[in-house]
């Protein structure tokens, strides 16, 4: 799921800052899916929503490549399924330069995020007196780069989080490092899976004790959510039984 896919006469290549990015057909599938309760304020808001996740997710990426390039490893980046994926020809030897690599997608997006909020500010431009479209770009773009961020940030392998989670363990503790970081994956992914379930039945039926207890700005969990954690969970559960397997 979140290895490099198969090229396809439907991907879209380009260049973005000297780096070939590729976004293949199930990117923009996914991303629609995902927005299609936009589609009750219209068309264009969809549409919208799609190109904010294309540039989010993108941004992300390219984090991970500049920073790739500041240790002299060339990069790709290819978008698909739920995000993207940057590959490098080489990864960096030290850890720290690996932790480095890692956490610079999530905040490049936080960047980005930091930089709209700080144009809306310190100008009128794009929330006082411009068109809706503009102010519902510039509110989701924010949105979803900081959410897109700590998400990605989550302990949960492959995230960029459950990367930075393995170097730290196995820093902590040589031969033993990697099967504690899937260790955490699988239990944070399960949680997750879960909380993802109890949202959707709240949802379902208008209303629960997590909506109640929960700030507005905690998002409830979703169909997609369960689903998406569930497959993580279950592909940690798979890397642990292979890391046992090659331990014993």
């Amino acid at each position: 799921m979140f290895d490099d896919p198969e090229r396809t006469a439907y991907d879209v290549r380009f260049r973005c800052l000297g780096f070939p990015v590729r976004v293949h057909p199930l990117f923009w599938l996914v991303a629609a899916l995902l927005g299609g309760s936009f589609l009750q304020m219209g068309l264009l808001y969809w549409l919208l929503w799609i190109a904010v996740v294309f540039v989010a997710v993108l941004v992300h990426e390219l984090g991970h490549a500049l920073a790739y390039r500041y240790h002299g490893s060339a990069a790709a980046i290819i978008l698909w399924m739920f995000g993207g994926l940057t590959v490098a020809d080489r990864v960096p030897y030290r850890r720290g330069a690996r932790i480095v690599v890692t956490l610079a997608g999530p905040f490049a997006g936080f960047a980005l995020a930091a930089v709209l909020y700080g144009l809306a500010r310190l100008t009128p431009w794009p929330v006082r007196g411009a068109p809706t479209e503009l102010a519902f770009t510039y509110h989701l773009l924010i949105v979803v780069n900081l959410y897109w961020g700590i998400f990605n940030l989550l302990p949960v392998y492959p995230l960029d989080g459950g990367q930075v989670c393995r170097e730290v363990c196995e820093g902590w503790r040589a031969g033993a490092g990697r099967y504690l970081s899937l260790q955490i994956s699988l239990w944070t992914a399960s949680l997750l899976a879960l909380y993802g379930l109890l949202g959707w039945w709240e949802e379902l039926r208008g209303g629960g004790p997590l909506s109640r207890v929960l700030p507005p700005w905690v998002p409830l969990g979703s169909w997609w959510t369960a689903l998406l954690f569930g497959l993580l969970a279950w592909q940690s559960y798979q890397l642990l039984q292979h890391e046992r397997y090659r331990r014993w």
